[in-house]
């Protein structure tokens, strides 16, 4: 799903031009670097020139939310990112980044949905921006983290829930991150329950926590994977926080329909994590039945405060070289990022890694307390609750939790320790889990 175009920010592009019936969209705004050039006559698609000041650095980040003080770098975890088509400057994309930010060189493994070594025959300059930024920015978060790229054939629905369900299968994969999705179709409510199985652990593997973006359209209906119970969804926020030192943040939204996408599912039901949170009539769905709320948490996504990334997959794109991104495209994997930094804290204290739909998600939600109660301070020491106290948002985020933000941003620190503390919640509500079934579903595309 594409956003719409952001018209105060300027040289803007949205990328992605496989669109259409069952495909799926990367979640994500360009901004070019106006000024970039190519600097190495032995290697024209070599663009050295530094991103813009105003675009957010791995240090400001690390330091806004507060991943420098933790002492964790995802040692011993592997970071699954599931993207479509072929991205073949992967590797010489995250040289150029790791030497612009000084960071270390990635343990990458880079296959096919089926696991094999020969990539996807299609190149798509679009979903090579959003694998780009995927990768540079899990491995700015947790740098020495093993990150697993599963490149599917293209960008149609089963092929990526076939490189969904083979990352899931890799031994060592505590995280798969997924910056794309579809809109949801009441009409395909069969395929979507069929497909949520693979947002699931596989039997006698070690925990897994499914991510995804939630979308960037502030108009449109929720995606899907977004949507399913099974998966942490990442909502956006424009950050205010001049040289990585925090100073607020608001909900992500342009004024002309892009921003960060929430809302209520169509076809799930609200899982029993969220129940003590989704109680309330306004949440009441199709016949009184309550929905699952989408997004769980957030992070920045607007480009007007996007991050800094590189992708030099083709010379004659004109999305080339150094740029600044946007959308939940990028909340995803660093919100991944985060779930692998608790991983490698827990397996550090001797517990096993998070498994997203007993472990990471009921802990995150048993945080909340809504504001003026006893335990809101808990809440809030947690997150950071976005409340646009003035704002022209027509539907702002309100204090608490909202179907814009969820939960809110994290406070590093804390919520490591909350996912390091998780046990097993049961679920004493949800279906028996079955076997997952290939078939081709046929999601719309924003």
């Amino acid at each position: 799903m594409l956003s719409h175009s952001s018209h105060h920010v300027p040289q803007l592009h949205m990328k992605g031009s496989h669109v259409g019936p069952n495909r799926a969209q990367p979640m994500l705004i360009i901004q070019k670097n106006p000024a970039a050039t190519a600097t190495s006559s032995s290697d024209p698609n070599l663009m050295i020139m530094p991103p813009l000041p105003k675009w957010f650095t791995p240090a400001q980040i690390r330091h806004a939310y507060g991943f420098d003080q933790v002492g964790l770098n995802g040692a011993g975890q592997t970071i699954a990112i599931v993207d479509a088509f072929n991205n073949p400057t992967i590797r010489q994309d995250l040289n150029v980044f790791n030497a612009q930010f000084g960071l270390p060189p990635v343990d990458l493994t880079v296959v096919n949905q089926n696991g094999g070594s020969n990539p996807p025959a299609a190149v798509d300059f679009g979903w090579a921006g959003e694998t780009a930024l995927d990768v540079e920015w899990a491995h700015a978060i947790a740098p020495l983290a093993k990150i697993v790229l599963v490149q599917t054939r293209n960008n149609v629905t089963e092929n990526l829930m076939a490189g969904a369900n083979y990352a899931r299968s890799l031994p060592g994969v505590s995280v798969v991150s997924m910056s794309w999705g579809a809109i949801e179709r009441i009409a395909e409510t069969a395929a979507e329950i069929n497909n949520n199985k693979v947002f699931t652990t596989p039997a006698g593997h070690q925990g897994i926590t499914f991510v995804a973006s939630s979308g960037d359209a502030t108009d449109t209906p929720v995606s899907f994977p977004g949507s399913s119970a099974n998966v942490l969804s990442v909502g956006g926020t424009a950050l205010v926080a001049p040289g990585g030192n925090y100073a607020s943040e608001t909900s992500w939204w342009d004024g002309f329909g892009g921003g960060s996408t929430g809302g209520f599912s169509n076809i799930e039901a609200v899982p029993y994590y969220q129940k003590p949170v989704i109680s309330s009539e306004a949440f009441l769905g199709i016949n009184g039945v309550a929905r699952r709320a989408v997004p769980d948490v957030s992070l920045n996504a607007d480009p007007a405060t996007g991050f800094a990334f590189y992708d030099a997959t083709s010379a004659g794109d004109p999305d080339f070289g150094w740029q600044n991104v946007g959308g939940t495209s990028v909340s995803a994997p660093i919100w991944a990022a985060l779930v692998a930094l608790a991983n490698q804290q827990r397996v550090a204290g001797g517990k096993g890694t998070l498994d997203g739909f007993h472990e990471t998600l009921p802990a995150l939600y048993k945080t909340y307390s809504n504001p003026g109660t006893p335990g809101y301070a808990t809440y809030t020491a947690n997150f950071h609750d976005i409340d646009d106290i003035i704002s022209v948002n027509p539907n702002p985020a309100l204090p608490g939790y909202d179907t814009i933000t969820g939960l809110g941003t994290p406070k590093v620190a804390q919520v490591v320790q909350t996912l390091f503390n998780a046990t097993p919640a049961v679920d004493t509500t949800g279906p028996t889990p079955v076997t997952y079934v290939p078939q081709v579903s046929t999601f719309i595309t924003g």
